[in-house]
């Protein structure tokens, strides 16, 4: 599978947005984020996944295809006891909507790379212990 390299770029230049109670929290890919450290201490984890169902491979679909897509994220998640705050990306392209999105926490790497090739996404956002996020690409994507 290739992406296009303008929607890697895209991804890049996204603003993540977690809605933790009153506040919400905005990061980006590359950049450390401090409030993201405290949802670390907080929740007691050192990584976490950024992770939406909607417009799988980047195929837009109509908004209640994309709630249906985005609700069986949340069951998994939930089923497997992995706990999450809602968000959203917010891209620079304003033709694009924002993608309801999901912040989960405790989970790894390859994990990660699991619920992007189960919920058919290009890409992902895991942040480790650094607090700083990664454009974690479909697995089965060339470079």
């Amino acid at each position: 599978m290739i992406i296009p390299a303008e929607t890697i770029e895209a991804y890049r230049n996204t603003r993540y947005e977690v809605f933790d109670g009153n506040n919400t929290i905005s990061f980006r890919i590359g950049e450390s984020c401090k409030p993201l450290s405290d949802l670390f201490r907080r929740f007691d984890i050192q990584s976490s996944v950024f992770i939406t169902a909607w417009n799988p491979f980047g195929n837009s679909l109509a908004d209640e295809e994309n709630k249906l897509a985005n609700n069986g994220l949340r069951t998994l998640l939930t089923d497997n006891g992995i706990e999450y705050l809602e968000g959203a990306g917010v891209g620079n392209e304003t033709k694009w909507p924002p993608e309801m999105s999901l912040l989960a926490f405790g989970v790894s790497q390859d994990q990660a790379s699991e619920l992007c090739r189960h919920f058919k996404q290009n890409a992902v956002v895991f942040i480790g212990p650094d607090y700083v996020p990664i454009l974690l690409l479909h697995p089965d994507t060339e470079i």
